[in-house]
């Protein structure tokens, strides 16, 4: 059984009314979460902050992940510009929503983190508080998904809109978000992608070049040529023929 706690203003609680099943819910106001921050030991929490309280309620995300760093923390909050959203991650929340959430979107969610939490150890710290700067292990769920939308759809035309939506962030925000744990912006991750893929049809495959370069997603043979070249210092051409210079083993 999965105990929720769930802190938020008094007469608030409406916004979890369906039950969660194989859930226990346990309310609390912010106020009484921090004054017993020691004592709130669960399995998952989340913090559903008002816009007259968000810097207190990311103080009690930090004070809460320092103490217990094993416990997933879903923030809350109306509130997405980046300064906001980068202090909920970077205070230890393992997923961060835009109010009004989805209540089933919500209860999908927690689902996911307890059977996630049963089978692995959770590893979302305070930023800051452990050895090097950021966990490349780790990955949001949110982004878990615009990865997974991308492996399929590659090839296709993906707007940046449609991978912030995926994400429930804004644009502005999404590219920030993206080059945080990916390391590189969402173009540039897109295209390292095709080019792996048409790296290996180069290998695999007896199709030309321009068919090669339109099925992984380029309009253009110059530019999937340029691209290619700019990661792999190798035209497609001379990438293929070192492919077959190479003795077989």
């Amino acid at each position: 059984m999965c105990h929720l706690l769930v802190v938020i203003r008094e007469g608030r609680e409406w916004f979890l009314k369906e039950p969660i099943e194989e859930t226990i819910l346990h309310f609390i106001d912010l106020k009484t979460a921090r004054e017993s921050v020691e004592d709130l030991l669960v399995d998952i929490v989340v913090i559903n902050a008002d816009r007259d309280n968000i810097w207190d309620s990311l103080d009690f995300l930090r004070s809460y992940k320092m103490l217990h760093p094993q416990v997933p923390v879903i923030f809350i909050s109306e509130i997405s510009n980046e300064d906001i959203v980068l202090n909920a991650y970077r205070g230890g929340a393992r997923e961060f929503l835009r109010s009004p959430v989805d209540p089933s979107y919500l209860r999908t969610l927690v689902r996911t983190l307890y059977k996630i939490k049963k089978t692995s150890k959770e590893r979302r710290a305070v930023f800051g508080h452990r050895e090097g700067d950021r966990d490349r292990r780790y990955i949001p769920l949110n982004l878990l998904k615009v990865l997974n939308f991308i492996e399929k759809n590659f090839n296709r035309d993906i707007s940046l809109s449609t991978l912030a939506e995926k994400a429930n962030l804004s644009k502005y925000y999404f590219c920030r978000f993206f080059k945080h744990y990916m390391g590189v912006t969402p173009k540039q991750y897109i295209i390292k992608r095709r080019i792996e893929e048409a790296k290996r049809l180069l290998k695999e495959e007896e199709m030309d070049i321009s068919d090669i370069a339109f099925r992984v997603g380029f309009s253009y043979l110059n530019h999937f040529e340029r691209q290619f070249k700019k990661y792999t210092s190798q035209s497609p051409k001379e990438y293929r023929k070192s492919l077959r210079k190479r003795p077989s083993i």
